[in-house]
Parts: structure tokens; C-alpha cells; sequence
């Protein structure tokens, strides 16, 4: 490895690299964890790795998805229930 740049491409090269900000980020919204099965959450996963990592692409396609808005019925509403933390909704609409 050769510094922080050697660092950030194992990282960014490990499989689980994608999921596991999906998972971080639903984690921030929901205080729970998203189900990794579920296949909104694929779909997120798969459209971050599709725009080559861009962050920007990730929060929009996370936070206007089910899985956060709970707009419509997914596998994680559905195993999980629905949990938002009154803070965490204020603290997350107070950064945004």
C-alpha cells in the first residue's frame, strides 16, 4: 500500500465497498439498518456503482427511495416495520 491513495483504492475496490455505504446511509435515516435482500436496496446499490461511486448519485437515489420515504411497500417495511426516531427526522431535516 502506498499511502492514502493506496488506502482509498483497496477500500474502494472491495465488494462490499458499494453496500456498505448504502447500509451506512440508511442506518443515518432510518436508525435501523435497510434488509440487503430486498431489492430497492439492490437497485440503490446498483445505481451508485453504475454513476462510478458519485456520492451526489448515491444520497438522491437513497433518499427519495422507499426504503427512506417509505412511499411504497418494500421487503425492508415489511421485516422491519416502519421506525423513525423523532430526532433523527429533525436532525435530518435540519441538514438538509
Amino acid at each position: 500500500m502506498q499511502g492514502v491513495r493506496g488506502l482509498s483504492t483497496i477500500l474502494a475496490g472491495h465488494p462490499d465497498f458499494p453496500k456498505a455505504w448504502v447500509q451506512k446511509l440508511c442506518y443515518y435515516a432510518n436508525s435501523s439498518a435497510c434488509s440487503e435482500d430486498d431489492p430497492e436496496f439492490q437497485r440503490v446499490v446498483a445505481a451508485f456503482v453504475k454513476s462510478d461511486f458519485d456520492f451526489h448519485t448515491l444520497v438522491s437515489e437513497l433518499f427519495s427511495s422507499p426504503l427512506i420515504t417509505g412511499a411504497s411497500k418494500t421487503k425492508t417495511w415489511s421485516s422491519l416495520g416502519e421506525t423513525i426516531s423523532v430526532s433523527r427526522q429533525d436532525h435530518l431535516c435540519a441538514a438538509l
